[in-house]
């Protein structure tokens, strides 16, 4: 099999004169055969670095800098992948495991998450073959225009559709739910009606306050210390739905988690049953969605390297996984059949106190867990918030100014035109879709009808129809060198891995407009 050439430092220095006696002139992929290894650049207008393809002596002298081994921060973007990934949308985690019986459920969080990693790593190692440094150009490269123009589709329409639920759910926990005053500001201020306890107001006070300054910031890697704590609430939440399962078994009021699916909350003939239960899979899909935030964590790792980016995703993935399990098999277990769409109804004080006791110092205990439990998500729904901005804006820019970027070219040229324009209109772009995903979120009556809208329409076609394309491309080698893993005895094992996410992702996608024709 055909190996990668890797340029040392010797190596690379000579290319680097070779380069910037060629600077004026764009390379040619195929006629440049041999690749570097990837090399750290400023991204121009920015206060971040992010990482290109530098090409041999055809390259770009620009795209050229001097390595640097410095301190790895991997946990950092592992927790800042990790927070990109975890979110609303495993809130319906234990009801899933409610229709679909444990065993089917914990095999489709393992199995999902496989093939997710998957699609990971064909984005890092697709982008290291061509030197794009979005998702949407690394789909226009490699699948062609039709391919580019729907994944943007997708990415725009995950981004804000997730970024609107969140702002649902943040007012949701803030407020309660209509009528029952159990909020976190019931809680903690004792109000029981009144202005604050309507969602819009909520909404509206928490995006003026707390997203608009959080939003402003430039810079991926100062997300760190709110992505920490962010995963670290989202731990406490599955820890806490574990020990309350726990401490149902001990005290005997378990509920046995389902083994097989619950046919019959699905439908009444073969047809919808079968529909209903692939209807479940985009929302556990769901779940493991941070494709679009791939290639900004790339920009954030240092040192660079691709198999250190595929072990940030692996490490990240690996974590989500835990948590979705914890989290599902400890609800099911505490709560049983009763247990809601939105686990958070669940947690309230109130939801957990027939299991804790009714004692006061009970009742303390589990006032304290429910704010802990409610407050700590409400911070990891708002750092997620924050991180998808950055993908759903260069997004907005490559729809809105796509003419312009086709003509700055691809790769290093066309990542610095992206954000020449970035910096130019980061106010107008950000702060417009902050209003927007506000406005949509006050008119949002159900958020799960939402998320069910965003797995199967716009997670399949992200996340594995677009990947699987691309894999296919790769495999192919026909915009590419010898590089991607397969070209000889893999090849065979490579291409059945991308037809079966690309098959399965169309099977999702087109199962969830089956559904809605007939409803």
């Amino acid at each position: 099999m055909n190996k990668l050439p890797v340029i040392q430092p010797a190596g690379l220095k000579a290319a680097r004169a070779a380069a910037a006696a060629k600077a004026s002139t764009h390379y040619d992929r195929e006629a440049s055969r041999v690749v570097v290894n990837i090399a750290q650049t400023p991204w121009p207008s920015t206060n971040y670095k992010r990482r290109v393809v530098a090409f041999s002596a055809a390259g770009d002298a620009a795209a050229f800098a001097k390595p640097e081994s410095g301190k790895s921060n991997y946990w950092d973007c592992t927790f800042a992948l990790t927070k990109a990934i975890i979110g609303a949308g495993m809130m319906p985690i234990p009801h899933a495991f409610n229709l679909l019986g444990w065993v089917a459920a914990c095999g489709s969080l393992l199995g999902v998450a496989g093939l997710t990693y998957w699609t990971n790593t064909v984005m890092v190692q697709g982008s290291a073959e061509t030197g794009e440094a979005s998702y949407a150009g690394l789909a226009g490269r490699l699948v062609g225009p039709a391919g580019s123009a729907l994944l943007q589709a997708a990415l725009f329409g995950f981004c804000f559709g997730v970024m609107a639920v969140y702002l649902v759910v943040i007012g949701d926990i803030l407020a309660g739910a209509p009528g029952a005053a159990n909020g976190l500001i019931s809680e903690v201020a004792g109000i029981k009606s009144g202005p604050a306890l309507v969602r819009s107001n909520c909404i509206l006070a928490v995006a003026a306050g707390v997203c608009a300054p959080l939003v402003a910031l430039r810079d991926i890697s100062k997300l760190s210390v709110f992505n920490v704590l962010g995963v670290g609430a989202v731990m406490l939440l599955a820890a806490a739905a574990g020990l309350l399962g726990l401490t149902a078994v001990i005290t005997g009021v378990a509920h046995a988690p389902p083994v097989a699916p619950n046919l019959a909350a699905f439908g009444d003939t073969p047809l919808k049953i079968s529909m209903g239960m692939a209807g479940v899979l985009p929302i556990i899909l769901n779940c493991y969605v941070g494709h679009q935030s791939i290639h900004g964590i790339m920009g954030m790792l240092t040192p660079y390297s691709v198999q250190e980016m595929k072990a940030v995703c692996a490490g990240s993935l690996a974590l989500g996984c835990a948590i979705f399990l914890v989290l599902g098999l400890g609800s099911v277990a505490a709560f049983g059949p009763g247990v809601s769409s939105n686990i958070l109804n669940n947690l309230s004080a109130s939801g957990m106190a027939p299991l804790i006791g009714s004692q006061a110092a009970a009742v303390l205990s589990v006032l304290m867990l429910s704010v802990l439990v409610r407050g700590g998500f409400l911070v990891s729904l708002l750092g997620s918030f924050a991180l998808l901005m950055f993908p759903l804006r260069t997004c907005l820019i490559e729809l809105l100014w796509g003419k312009t970027l086709a003509a700055a070219g691809s790769g290093p040229a066309k990542a610095a035109k992206t954000a020449e324009i970035e910096s130019k209109n980061y106010p107008l772009l950000t702060y417009g879709i902050l209003a927007s995903t506000v406005a949509t979120a006050v008119l949002v009556p159900d958020i799960w009808a939402a998320l069910s809208i965003v797995g199967d329409l716009a997670s399949t076609v992200q996340a594995f129809v677009v990947p699987g394309l691309i894999g296919l491309a790769l495999v192919g080698g026909k915009h590419l060198s010898a590089a991607f893993p397969g070209s000889a005895k893999g090849s065979g094992a490579q291409r059945a891995v991308a037809l079966l996410v690309l098959a399965l992702g169309v099977a999702l996608f087109g199962n969830g407009i089956l559904q809605r024709v007939l409803a």
